[in-house]
């Protein structure tokens, strides 16, 4: 037995530990709830545990499966109430607070599903406020911190928020800043430190949000100037642009894309540019190999320049030149050599014909010696030998004619007489033939000697006298030669005329080519110039003055390239440098715009480093350099300023409020401006009065609390006992509305339903006995009555579309007479609402609405939400919008042997987080809640405010009858709610 009590003794004091470590834990949130809602707090895992501080605080916890649990109040003006949560290793403190007007799409939703979340919060609130350890407090009941101490505790709290903000407005981080004064201001709105650092925070803001605008607004006037630019291919001023709207938004995608579009239109001028100067290289080449005659090394040349630019022509004309004179060049050599050709073989036939013409002769002279001296038989030999050089007629006759002589003198020869007769015949003749032949002779010298000197015309009558002294064939034949060289000569002589025109039809083209030439090449139209001088080299290819004025064009041009090219790389340089300077400039500006200085004097400084003479940047250098040496001064003032501020600040911490009046004070002296010593002076002043004020505070507070808490035990009570009533536990009820006399004496209704308890527990005695009597049977009490069918299911249905309803409309929703209602539910005032139906408090009389409710009741039936229970029917079938208002149509059928008698009804809206809200009516038709019959149906509508209600909520109608035995619901989605919002 004692080691037992020495183990729950240890087990005890190590649960104790546990809860006072849990209480030390730093306050994590406040949860806000009141009557309508109840509120979700999620966590990773489910919670260990969780415990509220009192235990009776009027707060229901529920848990939600697997993710934590909801937090609800169904009493108004709740009393504050500390929440205590184990989660693993983790002890959570939350404070859980009544707030009458809850914004629902923020503060009823609580999620810290992730522990870096929790840990990261418990670390702001362990470094920025402290919560005291409650000392000697109930480990199982804690209770309240001390009011003093709080209030301590929340003067600390309140100076570190401001700190905090101070230290980020320092820091220029006003939007945090602001944060930490906007608390600060909660916590004391009359306090002017909180109010003036908030105002200044809000200026500081605005004048950033206006600076942030300006530079917005030049952001986007860059980004177009350079867009525009960038069209027009105007890369600088593009560059120039981007560039500073780089300084604005550094990383920019928009104008870093521009860049990179800039870039690559420059490789691609670059790249443009190569090839127009890989062109005219290769193309001056080609020229100059023309120029040396080197067709076939020009045309490569030009080949090659056609192949990097394909679109110029000039290559291509050139290289229809090269293959036109090469071509004339051939044709001229062929020419030539077919005339040299035909010049030798004519030559040669001229030289072999006279040299066989010769022979023919010298044997033909030979032979006639021959023939004339008488030696016939040698002669006639001779002439046989003459015929095998030329087998013409006189060789021929002469053989003929030795032969017949031959005959002749051997048939003379039989007789002296006739050989002497021969002999003087012979000599005789001999004689005449030989003077006929010396005459002939003469003739054929005269004639052949007029042929050799080409004097045709007087050869012909000297050959025609030889043939008419001896008929032979020399003087025919040199007749038909004279016929046939004059007919050469002729021929020779057309073709030479011809040759002359074609000279000078060759001669006219040159010269308009030299004259097209020599005017294009004035107007220094250089390529048209060398086509018309090729065009003359390729018509007269040994003139030298077209190949001289290529030669001059090919210097000139050579020369054009050179300077082209050095002016280039100038303008190149020039434009590089200035587009380094406009960038430098561009930069400093927007730098200056942002009042970055520092980086401004930087690039200013570039600037007129890259051009000196420019007067802006030296200027600008100037102002920079006075506004630098301005802050440098205002930096020193504010050192002195902080230092004076952070020794009364730390005097301040210490509570030492006199030294730390007189160090702000000091601080003021330094900055007679600033806000934020007398802020921090009126702040000590209002602590010092505040302190004076804090015993009576507190004294109040603490009657407060207690009014509050009997109110709250009161209420308590009398819910305790209306419930007792409703479960028909008399004994109970009359007790607990005893003990809520004893706080409120003289309260009416406390008084009225104890007696109604009183009379209903003897009246409920009374029978009880009888009944006992009757059964003789022993009494057995039993505290808790049948719940009827408040737990039935919800079934959901679908009505026949083939017609309309069976059920009457029942028009009046009293279909009774007052006596008649008397007399058949003498315990209800059917004028009255049931108590148990709350409202909105903003809840107007449903008169006011009269057009709106029939116009929802004339709407057909859109949607078919149903429930049954108990042979009663419910059926949601419209949900209607107006001025924020929603509008729900219900109907009721009664298909039940017995009255129903309309109950209390609530609207709930069930966040996929797991928090319940309940969207109290703002009013309901009809005014008096129907009593329905037996086979009738009846409308009621349901008004309450409008949310925005997301898809994945869900929405619930719950309706009971006034004894609360049936129940009915209706579940429908978030969506279907939407639907009909938009419709």
């Amino acid at each position: 037995m004692t080691i037992y009590k020495k183990g729950f003794f240890f087990l005890t004091l190590l649960v104790v530990f546990t809860k006072l470590t849990a209480i030390a834990q730093p306050l994590l949130d406040t949860i806000y709830v009141n009557e309508r809602a109840s509120v979700s707090v999620r966590f990773p895992t489910l919670p260990d545990s969780y415990r509220k501080n009192p235990e009776k605080a009027p707060y229901d916890i529920a848990t939600i499966a697997q993710i934590g649990f909801t937090v609800s109040t169904n009493l108004k003006n709740s009393p504050p109430a500390d929440l205590y949560v184990t989660l693993g290793k983790r002890y959570l403190h939350f404070l859980i607070m009544y707030k009458k007007n809850l914004n629902y799409n923020e503060e009823s939703d609580h999620d810290y599903t992730s522990y870096k979340k929790i840990d990261n919060l418990l670390e702001e609130r362990e470094n920025g406020q402290k919560n005291p350890v409650v000392k000697n407090a109930d480990p199982v009941s804690p209770k309240a911190v001390d009011k003093k101490s709080a209030a301590a505790n929340d003067a600390n709290d309140y100076h570190s928020i401001l700190e905090n903000g101070y230290q980020k407005f320092k820091d220029q981080q006003y939007a945090e800043a602001r944060m930490y004064y906007e608390k600060a201001h909660k916590m004391r709105p009359d306090d002017p430190i909180a109010t003036d650092r908030l105002n200044l925070v809000k200026a500081k803001l605005e004048d950033k949000s206006k600076q942030e605008s300006k530079e917005k607004q030049a952001y986007l006037n860059y980004i177009a100037a350079g867009q525009k630019s960038l069209k027009q291919n105007k890369l600088t001023e593009a560059r120039i642009s981007f560039e500073q709207a780089l300084v604005i938004l550094p990383n920019d995608k928009t104008a870093t894309k521009g860049i990179e579009s800039i870039e690559e239109k420059e490789n691609q001028l670059k790249q443009t540019e190569d090839q127009e100067n890989n062109y005219n290289t290769a193309f001056l080449a080609g020229d100059k190999a023309l120029q040396k005659e080197d067709y076939q090394k020009a045309k490569a040349f030009y080949a090659q320049a056609h192949d990097i630019l394909k679109n110029r022509p000039e290559p291509q004309e050139q290289l229809k030149n090269i293959d036109k004179i090469i071509a004339a060049n051939a044709a001229k050599e062929q020419e030539a050599n077919l005339t040299k050709t035909k010049k030798e073989a004519s030559e040669l036939k001229e030289k072999e014909a006279a040299e066989l013409e010769k022979k023919y002769f010298t044997a033909l002279r030979s032979a006639d010696k021959l023939f004339a001296n008488g030696d016939l038989i040698k002669a006639r030999s001779a002439y046989n030998n003459v015929l095998q050089l030329s087998n013409r007629q006189w060789p021929k006759d002469q053989v003929v004619k030795i032969d017949k002589l031959l005959a002749e003198q051997d048939f003379k020869e039989k007789t002296a007489k006739q050989k002497e007769a021969i002999r003087i015949e012979t000599e005789r003749k001999e004689k005449e033939r030989l003077a006929l032949e010396i005459k002939y002779n003469n003739a054929i010298e005269i004639a052949d000697n007029l042929f050799k000197a080409g004097k045709f015309e007087e050869a012909k009558p000297a050959y025609r006298s030889a043939i008419a002294i001896i008929k032979k064939p020399w003087p025919e034949d040199q007749l038909k030669t004279i016929a046939r060289l004059e007919a050469e000569q002729a021929a020779a002589a057309k073709a030479e005329k011809l040759r002359i025109a074609q000279e000078k039809l060759i001669t006219d083209k040159y010269n308009n080519a030299i004259a097209a030439a020599d005017a294009e090449f004035g107007k220094n139209n250089y390529a048209r110039a060398k086509t018309l001088y090729a065009n003359a080299i390729a018509l007269k290819s040994t003139e030298n003055y077209p190949k001289q004025k290529l030669n001059e064009i090919q210097a000139t041009q050579e020369r054009i390239v050179a300077e082209e090219k050095a002016r280039k790389e100038r303008i190149a340089a020039e434009a590089e440098l200035k587009k380094k300077y406009d960038i430098a400039l561009s930069k400093a500006k927007s730098y200056y715009l942002k009042e970055d200085l520092v980086n401004a004097q930087a690039a200013y400084n570039e600037a007129v480093t890259l051009k000196p003479t420019e007067l802006e940047p030296k200027a600008q250098l100037k102002i920079i350099k006075d506004k630098l040496a301005e802050i440098a001064r205002l930096n020193e003032i504010e050192e002195k300023y902080q230092s004076k501020k952070d020794i009364a600040d730390a005097f301040l911490i210490a509570k030492d409020y006199e030294k730390a009046i007189q160090s702000y004070r000091d601080a003021l002296e330094i900055k007679k401006d600033e806000t934020y010593p007398n802020s921090q002076i009126r702040y000590i002043q209002a602590e010092m009065k505040a302190a004076a004020r804090e015993k009576e505070q507190n004294e109040k507070y603490e009657a407060q609390r207690k009014e509050i808490e009997q109110e709250n035990k009161f209420r308590e009570l009398i819910s305790q006992a209306d419930k007792s009533i409703q479960a028909k536990n008399y004994q109970a009820a009359k007790q607990q509305y005893a003990e809520a006399l004893k706080i409120k004496p003289d309260h009416e209704y406390a008084k009225a339903r104890m007696k109604i308890a009183g009379d209903q527990l003897e009246m409920s005695n009374k029978v009880y006995t009888e009944k006992a009597i009757a059964k003789n049977t022993e009494p057995v009490k039993k505290d808790t009555p049948a719940t009827g069918n408040s737990n039935a299911k919800a079934a959901t249905e679908v009505t026949d579309k083939a017609s309309g309803s069976a059920y009457a409309l029942q028009a009046n929703p009293l279909p009774y007479t007052d006596e008649e209602l008397k007399a058949k539910y003498p315990a209800i005032d059917f004028k009255l609402l049931p108590p148990e139906q709350p409202f909105n408090e903003e809840a107007v009389d449903s008169k006011e609405n009269t057009r709106i409710f029939n116009q929802v009741l004339n709407d057909k039936p859109r949607l078919n939400i149903t429930d049954k229970s108990n042979k009663i029917k419910l059926i949601c079938q419209g949900i209607d919008f107006e001025d924020q208002a929603v509008y729900l149509k219900l109907v009721v059928q009664n298909n039940s042997k017995e009255d129903f008698l309309t109950g209390a009804m609530m609207l709930n809206w069930l966040r996929s987080s797991g928090s319940r809200i309940k969207l109290y009516p703002l009013y309901l038709y009809p005014a008096y809640l129907p009593v329905i019959k037996p086979g009738y149906e009846a409308v009621i509508i349901y008004v309450c405010k409008s949310y925005n209600i997301g898809d994945k909520d869900k929405l619930n109608f719950e309706l009971s009858d006034r004894m609360n035995k049936i129940k009915l619901s209706l579940d429908f989605k978030g969506a279907v709610y939407n639907e009909e919002s938009v419709r």
